[in-house]
């Protein structure tokens, strides 16, 4: 148990820093990708604003070109040094933009005619090459360019990427122009950093999973402590009433012998047993939760053990109307205690006579591999009539003292811990175990060993 809550804190903890550092670095890729984005963008409506080409640009002196008009750019504040006496911002005629800063306001906008690389194919109306200008990149062939600017072309989207291209597609009075810009650089550095992130994120990941290793043992220690404190409280509890038990019904049977029975004695006779069997059980469940318990397991012929254990109830059975049908495969053979597989079975028949409809018909059947000398999964489903019961899972039964009726618990002599050692014998022969109502009116106990 403790194990299994570690495993839990580790698993939650681990999970739960992934989705943060996800979260964190998936944020900052994506916005860095598009900044890198609007950034191209920019750069793209500049060039296109230019008409597609650099080439003749000259920057003229005191005045704006008009290309840069509607391209807009993060202004900065003007420091107050540079702010005449009216307040406004001192106008620097030494360049094409009026400069706040030691870059001016567009940034680097300012130098894209001059470090911006990028190729032109221009269409006429015919989809024939008109004209081309390849000088400004030299990363890409000519045939590479009018390969791709063909493609663009003919997809007929204004606007895309082909690789580390970001293309657009603009109408002149020439034809069709593809502009392709190079964002192979910004692009790059953008991949570089995602790249990087993730190493780190997995570097950090697993620097938490060793760290919380090491402290879900610190963590968990006080619920060990208290765990195995309660575990030994009943071990010892159930071994010192196992004696006064034991001299109790002694008691009785003499009193029985010296007057004879009598309804007095026969509920002490009673209570004594019903006593002894919860005590057995309550040190059944505190061996099994101890750390390393491992019983002497065989082969075991799971059928003919059913057939056995339902043997032993046919009077049972008959007594109180009730029948129980057997679909049992041939030859289905597992690994397991004999005795505990054998406890097991016994607790459930006796649970599903206690607790069905009255006349009820109980069911047990088995599937499996049937090889002979195979050992593998097999397939335990027991199910009964029942008066009324809660529709959908019921795993809620497989608490310790949990009582769905106490009135009926009550009145058949149960103690709510029976499935509880049901459930821990599954778990100890690293089965599973599932207890559902289909209808409301039926139970449903699935087992896979």
């Amino acid at each position: 148990m403790i194990n299994d809550l570690r495993r839990r804190f580790i698993l939650v903890t681990t999970l739960s820093v992934l989705l943060v550092l996800g979260v964190i670095l998936g944020g900052i890729n994506i916005s860095n990708f598009m900044t890198v984005d609007s950034n191209l963008e920019e750069r793209m409506d500049l060039l296109v604003n230019f008409g597609g080409s650099f080439l003749d640009f000259q920057e003229p002196p005191g005045e704006k070109p008009d290309a840069y008009e509607g391209v807009e750019a993060p202004s900065e504040k003007p420091d107050k040094d540079d702010k005449d006496q009216s307040g406004s911002a001192k106008k620097e005629e030494n360049g094409a933009f009026k400069d706040k800063g030691p870059r001016g306001k567009r940034g680097n906008l300012e130098e894209a005619p001059f470090d911006t690389r990028y190729f032109t194919v221009t269409f006429d109306e015919s989809g024939t090459v008109s004209d081309k200008e390849l000088d400004r990149i030299s990363s890409v062939s000519e045939d590479e360019a009018l390969e791709m600017a063909t493609e663009a072309y003919e997809k007929g989207n204004t606007r895309g990427y082909e690789g580390d291209l970001k293309y657009r597609l603009t109408t002149t009075d020439d034809g069709v122009k593809v502009i392709f810009l190079d964002g192979s650089r910004e692009r790059g550095t953008a991949r570089t950093f995602l790249y990087t992130s993730l190493v780190i994120a997995a570097l950090a990941m697993v620097a938490v999973l060793i760290l919380v290793i090491i402290f879900s043992k610190i963590v968990t220690r006080p619920v060990a402590e208290s765990y195995e404190k309660q575990k030994r409280f009943i071990t010892d509890a159930s071994h010192e009433i196992k004696t006064p038990i034991a001299i109790i019904d002694a008691n009785n049977e003499v009193i029985e012998m010296e007057n004879g029975e009598s309804e007095w004695t026969g509920s002490i006779r009673n209570q004594t047993r019903r006593l002894s069997s919860l005590t057995e059980k309550l040190v059944l469940l505190s061996r099994m939760d101890e750390e390393g318990y491992s019983p002497e397991q065989s082969d075991l012929e799971l059928d003919s053990l059913i057939r056995e254990v339902a043997g032993t109830y046919d009077a049972v059975c008959e007594s109180c109307g009730k029948v129980i049908d057997l679909d049992l495969a041939e030859g289905v053979k597992i690994r397991g205690n004999s005795e505990n597989i054998g406890r097991m079975l016994s607790l459930m028949i006796d649970n599903a006579i206690k607790y069905s409809s009255e006349g009820a018909h109980i069911s047990i059947r088995l599937t499996g591999k049937q090889s002979q000398g195979h050992r593998g999964k097999c397939h335990l489903v027991l199910s009964n009539p029942v008066d009324e019961i809660a529709q959908g899972n019921l795993d809620v039964l497989f608490e310790r003292f949990y009582r769905s009726d106490g009135s009926r618990s009550s009145k058949t002599g149960g103690h709510g811990i029976g499935l509880s050692v049901v459930s821990a014998i599954v778990r100890s022969h690293k089965g599973r175990i599932h207890a559902s109502s289909p209808d409301g009116h039926s139970i449903v106990f699935d087992i896979v060993l």
